[in-house]
């Protein structure tokens, strides 16, 4: 049986379970991805701000994995899964919305094309772990060892250069290896 109940929205930010208040819902929370890719939103006409918030509202409600904000400094970000994901948001939005919709990298610089929005790194690696994590696939059968170290200056900056982005796997473990000391196949 499916019921449909209009008005609830106002409560419920992202998902809830409505039910009688005798009974008690035990269900495990839901495996979730953080949003990585962030951009900012506003309207190309100023105007249209209370069109747009409203959109982002239905959005973040909408959707579990969007992250809608609005930073103190009156920046409207979203947060998305990936470019593919939120290039999904930004449509949505714009239909929503029904208005123009001016996009660009938090804190700062317009973004030209779809691609070039801000992911956000949420993990800086300082120092060599100490120990070794373990990760089984989901039929545990496998397990991925993996120990954290930084990369480097100068890979960081060949990272940041983009020189690294259009070879294949091959050329770019050979390169890994030989310039940056990597071992043969850490790079593949």
């Amino acid at each position: 049986n499916i019921v449909a109940i209009r008005g609830p929205e106002r409560n419920i930010l992202k998902a809830g379970t409505i039910s009688d208040p005798g009974v008690h819902v035990v269900m495990a929370g839901p495996r979730c991805v953080q949003p990585v890719v962030r951009v900012t939103v506003r309207p190309a006409v100023p105007g249209e701000l209370p069109q747009l918030v409203k959109a982002l509202r239905r959005l973040s409600q909408s959707d579990p994995m969007a992250v809608c904000t609005a930073e103190e400094w009156g920046e409207h970000v979203i947060a998305g899964a990936g470019p593919r994901h939120l290039a999904s948001c930004l449509a949505t939005l714009r239909d929503d919305s029904m208005c123009e919709i001016v996009t660009g990298t938090p804190g700062g610089a317009l973004c030209g094309r779809q691609g070039d929005c801000a992911a956000i790194f949420r993990e800086t690696v300082c120092g060599t772990s100490e120990r070794q994590t373990c990760v089984e696939s989901p039929d545990a059968e496998h397990c991925f060892e993996a120990t954290a170290s930084p990369l480097g200056e100068r890979l960081c900056e060949a990272l940041d250069a983009g020189s690294l982005d259009q070879l294949g796997p091959e050329e770019r473990s050979r390169i890994l290896a030989d310039r940056y000391g990597w071992g043969q196949s850490e790079g593949l």
